[in-house]
C-alpha cells in the first residue's frame, strides 16, 4: 500500500464532520395530543435500539465516503494492481537500424509501448518517418504523462537540442545511436561545359566541416552526383561613388574580389559615377545625391545603429562609412557576403546532414534529477477502483439518508 501524495492524509480529520452531524442532529417526532396519560405505557427499549443502530450505519457510510475521498486525493494504490505504463520512444528512421532492432524486440517483450519521438508521441506505423524533433521539448511534454519508465532511442544530434538545459527525469533512460561519418554535397554549379563547382561537407559526431572544389566532367560522362546541377548565375553589381568615397569604394571592391573566390556565381562589378543600367542586380550608392529609381537592391551610404550593414527596407540596406580599421574589426567582407548571398536554403540543407552528437554530460543540467509527475486518476487501476467505490458509497449514503430523513 502506497500513497503518491501522503501529506493529503491530513484530510482524515474530516471524519469529525459526519460524527458531529450524527451527534448534533435530532430527528423530529410526531406530536400526538392525549387527554390523559393514565393509559399510556412505556415503550420497549428494544425499539429505540433499532433506530440508533440505523443511524450508526449511516454514520459509518458517511465516514467511509470521507475515507475514500481522502484516499483518492492522496493517490493511494496497491502495488499488486498498479498499472505499469512504459514507453519506448524512437527517433525517425531508427526502427530500421540493426543496432536497435534487437533492443526494440526486447523492450516489446518487457511491455514497452513503441511510440515516435515527436510532439504528441504518435504510435509508429510501419516504416513511418517523422521530421526533426526538439529533444528538450519532448522531455518537458513527457512529464505531463503518467509513465513508470521511458526509454528514448535517438541520434542525440546537436541541432535538435534547443532551449535551456534542464535535468533529465529519473524515469527516463536516454540511449544514443553512435554515428560514424556523413559526406554530402550542398550545391553544384556548372561553370563551363566540362567544369563543375562543388560545395561539399563532412559531418562526424565531433564536428562538421565544409569545402569547395572544382570537378572536370566530360559531356559524355554526364553528371554522376545526386545533387541537382544549376547553371552559373551572373550577378551585376554597380558601384556609384562620388568624391570623398574613394576609400569606401576600394574596400568594397577588394571585398567583392574575396567573395568571388568563394562563390560559384560570376560577379560583374562596374564602378562609375553615373546611374547604372537596368540589368543591375545590386546598386551600391556611395553618394550624397538623391537615390534614383531602380529595380535593383540598394546598399547606400548612411548612418547605421549597429554593425556595418543594416537592412532598413525590403530591398534597401544602409552602409556605414568604411576605413581599413572598421572593415577589419567589423568583418565587412563577411557581412557583405551574407547580404549578397543569403544562404538560408543551404543552411537548412546543411542542418539535415549535421550528425554532430551532444555528449552525455552536455545533454542535461547537473544536479538532482527531476521526478515523474504523480499518476492521474484515470491512469492507474487502483485509483479507478477508488473512484468507483466513492461514487457507489455516495449514492448509497444519499439513499439511506433520504429514507431515514437525516
Amino acid at each position: 500500500m502506497n500513497f503518491i501524495q501522503p501529506y493529503l492524509l491530513w484530510g482524515l480529520v474530516g471524519l469529525a464532520v459526519p460524527l458531529a452531524i450524527h451527534l448534533l442532529s435530532r430527528k423530529e417526532g410526531r406530536t400526538i395530543r392525549l387527554g390523559s396519560l393514565r393509559h399510556v405505557r412505556e415503550t420497549s427499549s428494544r425499539q429505540f435500539r433499532s433506530i440508533r443502530l440505523n443511524e450508526v450505519w449511516l454514520l459509518l457510510l458517511r465516514s467511509i465516503v470521507v475515507v475514500l475521498a481522502v484516499a483518492l486525493m492522496s493517490g493511494w494504490y496497491i502495488e499488486g494492481i498498479k498499472e505499469n505504463r512504459r514507453w519506448a520512444l524512437i527517433e525517425r528512421g531508427l526502427q530500421k537500424e540493426g543496432a536497435f532492432k534487437i533492443l526494440l524486440d526486447s523492450l516489446v517483450i518487457q511491455g514497452f509501448e513503441l511510440r515516435a519521438l515527436a510532439p504528441g508521441f504518435p504510435e509508429i506505423e510501419g516504416d513511418e518517418v517523422i521530421g526533426p524533433v526538439d529533444y528538450r521539448g519532448c522531455v518537458e511534454e513527457l512529464q505531463q504523462h503518467a509513465l513508470d519508465s521511458v526509454v528514448v532511442l535517438s541520434r542525440s544530434r546537436v541541432v535538435n537540442f534547443n532551449g535551456t538545459r534542464t535535468s533529465k527525469p529519473s524515469h527516463i533512460r536516454w540511449i544514443t545511436l553512435g554515428a560514424t561519418q556523413e559526406e554530402f554535397e550542398l550545391e553544384k554549379v556548372r561553370l563551363s561545359i566540362d567544369s563543375l563547382f562543388v560545395r561539399a561537407g563532412i559531418s562526424t559526431p565531433a564536428e562538421t566541416t565544409f569545402s569547395r572544389r572544382s570537378k572536370s566532367l566530360s559531356i559524355a560522362a554526364g553528371d554522376p552526383m545526386g545533387v541537382d546541377v544549376r547553371e552559373q548565375r551572373k550577378v551585376n553589381i554597380a558601384i556609384v561613388a562620388d568624391e570623398g568615397f574613394e576609400t569606401d569604394r576600394l574596400i568594397i571592391e577588394a571585398s567583392l574580389k574575396a567573395i568571388q573566390s568563394e562563390v560559384p556565381d560570376l560577379l560583374v562589378v562596374k564602378s562609375s559615377s553615373s546611374v547604372p543600367d537596368n540589368d543591375t542586380a545590386w546598386l551600391i550608392w556611395l553618394s550624397q545625391r538623391p537615390l534614383p529609381e531602380t529595380q535593383a537592391r540598394v546598399i547606400r551610404s548612411g548612418e547605421v545603429s549597429s554593425g556595418l550593414i543594416e537592412q532598413d527596407g525590403e530591398r534597401t540596406y544602409t552602409l556605414s562609412r568604411l576605413n581599413s580599421e572598421t572593415a577589419t574589426t567589423g568583418n565587412f567582407a563577411v557581412n557583405l557576403f551574407r547580404t549578397l548571398f543569403p544562404a538560408s536554403a543551404l543552411q537548412q540543407q546543411a542542418a539535415m546532414w549535421d550528425i554532430r552528437e551532444m555528449s552525455d554530460r552536455a545533454m542535461w543540467a547537473s544536479g538532482p534529477a527531476a521526478t515523474a509527475k504523480p499518476l492521474a486518476v484515470g491512469n492507474d487501476a487502483s485509483l479507478r477502483y477508488l473512484l468507483m467505490a466513492l461514487v457507489v458509497f455516495i449514492l448509497f449514503e444519499r439513499l439511506v439518508s433520504y429514507q431515514r430523513k437525516q
